[in-house]
């Protein structure tokens, strides 16, 4: 099981260390440390271990690769999307679990990633790249939640992405 994350998460890294297979790996968090990278999950898969953060924080590494590192490559892109789709099925995990509420505190986290500055944007406008769409479109999340701050969300995504196109 993943571990929930605790409190709000601004997870994009300080160090990239590049491996000598040309992997990134994520060194830090913002204001967290190296605290997230010691809560990860190891997994242990044939004869190799490695080890697996939060999904949360990994999409917010692959948010900061394209955006703030510039990498729009295929591969790059790939992983973006990867990650999205991780938190999509993180989410839906949560509430086959039964665990609404942090389902919902999850959302909000991924909301924010792709609010919180017009850098995000791009991702949306040049690449086509939708990171809300980690968000499930799901019953369970409650009828409040569908019928109106699912729907308040959308609209305030929509508006920045306008105005940015007007830009």
């Amino acid at each position: 099981m993943i571990p929930d994350c605790i409190g709000d998460t601004p997870l994009s890294p300080l160090r990239i260390l590049i491996s000598s297979e040309g992997e990134t790996r994520l060194s830090n968090v913002p204001k967290h440390g190296t605290e997230p990278l010691r809560e990860r999950v190891r997994v242990c898969y044939k004869n190799a271990v490695f080890f697996v953060i939060h999904p949360l924080h990994c999409l917010k590494s692959r948010v900061s690769n394209v955006v703030g590192l510039h990498r729009s490559d295929t591969h790059s892109l790939n992983r973006l999307m990867l990650a999205t789709e991780v938190m999509n099925r993180r989410i839906t995990h949560l509430l086959d679990e039964g665990r609404r509420r942090q389902a919902l505190k999850e959302i909000e986290a991924v909301f924010r990633i792709a609010r919180d500055s017009m850098t995000r944007i791009p991702l949306f406008a040049d690449y086509g790249t939708d990171i809300f769409r980690a968000v499930p479109e799901d019953s369970r999340l409650g009828e409040l939640f569908v019928r109106r701050r699912y729907l308040q969300m959308r609209e305030i995504l929509e508006t920045k992405r306008k105005k940015f196109r007007k830009t």
